[in-house]
């Protein structure tokens, strides 16, 4: 009788094996697709920017991915406005439920300002500083699709004063849209 039921929970928790994994295959997907190109506006990247991202980890609920773009911007002085170059990277985790992504990530946006009147007012020279940068959002995607769309909360801080803009802010807030393409 022992062995019967020896038997008979064997063959149960067996079974339960199997079960578990049918009901993972049933679950989240990871990504189809490690590489993508996005457009951004109002992002990390300033007015406009486009990014590369790579999926480092394709996990079926957590995604690890590196993001770096080039993006454009204007500096405002006074009353002239510079041309800006952002050169934004991050490092981004995402949790997924399905289609739904919610994605935060850090980095950092080195920025290149171009200004005519830097100390003496008739000087001409480009700074590049960097600038921590942050972000938290929302992120529809298909696991298996091409197509993907972000909101973000997208803020930069400052790591050093800026000794030609005193009132330069330690924390600048700021927001971003995104369309990209996964291949």
């Amino acid at each position: 009788m022992k062995q019967i039921f020896f038997f008979a929970l064997l063959i149960s928790s067996w079974s339960l094996g199997f079960a578990q994994t049918e009901a993972r295959l049933r679950g989240p997907r990871p990504y189809k697709y490690w590489n993508s190109v996005q457009l951004e506006l109002l992002g990390s990247g300033g007015a406009y920017s486009i990014n590369y991202e790579r999926i480092l980890v394709n996990g079926r609920i957590f995604q690890t991915a590196i993001r770096t773009g080039i993006g454009m911007t204007n500096s405002v002085f006074g009353f002239r406005a510079f041309p800006e170059t952002r050169i934004p990277t991050l490092l981004t985790e995402q949790v997924s439920y399905g289609r739904h992504h919610l994605e935060v990530g850090a980095g950092v946006t080195m920025m290149n300002s171009y200004n005519f009147w830097i100390l003496d007012h008739s000087s001409y020279g480009g700074r590049l500083r960097p600038m921590g940068t942050l972000s938290g959002g929302y992120r529809y995607q298909n696991p298996e699709g091409r197509l993907m769309l972000r909101i973000a909360y997208t803020p930069f801080f400052r790591f050093a004063k800026i000794e030609y803009y005193p009132d330069y802010p330690k924390l600048i807030h700021s927001f971003g849209a995104m369309v990209g393409y996964a291949f």
